[in-house]
């Protein structure tokens, strides 16, 4: 699912409004606030024409009223037109890079090498496509420490992987809370820097390579830092998760996101690495088209490597499940020798689909344009993450492994 508008009866459909319509929209606002200001100022002076004069007058005090409200609403505008203005330049010129013939191997190599030798038994998989409502509530919630999370365990590691130009999800995925449960860590390409990555990249005169993890030595002396310890903020901003600061509300405290910007000669190093590292994956698919070869190569190394049971497969509600279905079982079946998955007991994948739309009209000349504003539910994210029992599926896999391939 993109961001291309589709027409339908005079109407314009688009998920996520832009950068450049937000731009314009808010310092079209911006315009007509700073008009009406000063009309309301210039109301009751010798400057205004008698001709222009409302009959029976307008009493001083509310051309007041109105000069500050307007003044209020243009300032508020203006600050968005200027972000937003601010973040479509970023967008830009990240994008002429990433089309750069120099700069296009920043970004990560999607083709696929030779697949490894094939599990000899493959066991069958079965589907958990249970909507969220559907999963148990979690017990009594409490204040993220060092030792527990949000529902009285260990802090997990969490490995989050999905398309990197699907930003509205990674947003409302870190929205969500996944964050109460452990460390989220996420890889990030050279067309997602944030704002200041962005500054530093124009003040080296042009080269990332001062930006970028270009090694796996340096990946992994990265990935040993000493954590942080859990955030106490219930409201507060991720500055280094994207192009976008992401907005937060986390009542019972949450663990910061580790994110990685990593050159693309070391994607897949880097995805292995995280894996090794992983109590939970959550594989978000939302988004995939059939030209995703990294998303697919994705799959297949998580069916590789990690057990069913620590894997959550996301969706959107506009997603094709029987695709995605599709998907999963094409790598499911081309499961490599050693895997954690293989083996004759019967597996179970979980493929949860979570948030949902805002519907934000506008009308613009003869058009309306109706945004599609993706929205986080963060009891579904603890529902889906508070069933899931690592250790548990650490045991079982550890069982599973001791049977014959």
């Amino acid at each position: 699912m993109g961001n291309n508008p589709r027409r339908r009866q005079g109407q314009v459909l688009v998920l996520e409004r832009k950068r450049p319509a937000a731009t314009i929209a808010y310092s079209t606002v911006t315009v007509l606030a700073v008009a009406v200001c000063a009309s309301a100022l210039l109301y009751h002076t010798a400057v205004w024409p008698v001709q222009w004069q409302l009959p029976g007058g307008i009493p001083p005090r509310t051309t007041s009223i109105v000069a500050v409200v307007a003044s209020c609403l243009a300032a508020l505008w203006l600050t968005a037109a200027i972000i937003n203005g601010r973040r479509w330049h970023i967008a830009r010129a990240v994008r002429r890079l990433s089309e750069n013939a120099y700069h296009a191997k920043l970004l990560p190599e999607t083709r696929v090498s030779q697949l490894p030798p094939r599990a000899r038994q493959i066991p069958a998989l079965d589907w958990d496509d249970r909507r969220p409502w559907k999963t148990p509530r979690p017990p009594r919630l409490q204040r993220v420490t060092v030792t527990h999370n949000v529902v009285g365990r260990r802090p997990l590691s969490i490995v989050y992987l999905r398309t990197f130009e699907n930003q509205p999800r990674a947003r409302t995925f870190l929205q969500g809370a996944w964050r109460e449960f452990g460390y989220v860590y996420l890889l990030r390409s050279a067309s997602a820097v944030t704002p200041a990555e962005y500054r530093q990249f124009k003040r080296a005169q042009g080269d990332f390579t001062g930006l970028l993890i270009q090694s796996e030595e340096q990946f992994v002396a990265e990935l040993d830092q000493p954590l942080p310890g859990p955030s106490r903020k219930r409201w507060h901003v991720l500055k280094n998760v994207g192009p976008q600061a992401v907005w937060v509300r986390d009542w019972y405290g949450s663990y910061p996101p580790r994110t990685f910007l990593c050159h693309g000669s070391i994607w897949k190093p880097s995805v292995e690495k995280l894996l090794d590292r992983a109590d939970l994956v959550v594989l978000d698919l939302s988004g995939m088209m059939p030209d995703n070869a990294g998303t697919r190569y994705e799959i297949q190394r998580v069916i590789d490597r990690i057990p069913i049971e620590r894997v959550i497969f996301l969706a959107d509600r506009r997603s094709d499940r029987d695709y995605l279905h599709a998907e999963i079982g094409r790598a499911w079946n081309q499961m490599a020798f050693g895997s954690p998955n293989s083996g004759a007991r019967p597996r179970v994948a979980r493929l949860a689909v979570t948030d949902s739309y805002r519907q934000i009209q506008q009308q613009q000349g003869e058009s309306t344009y109706i945004y599609y504003r993706l929205v986080a539910r963060r009891w579904q994210s603890r529902r889906l993450a508070a069933e899931l029992n690592p250790d548990k599926a650490k045991r079982l896999s550890i069982s599973s492994a001791r049977n014959p391939l």
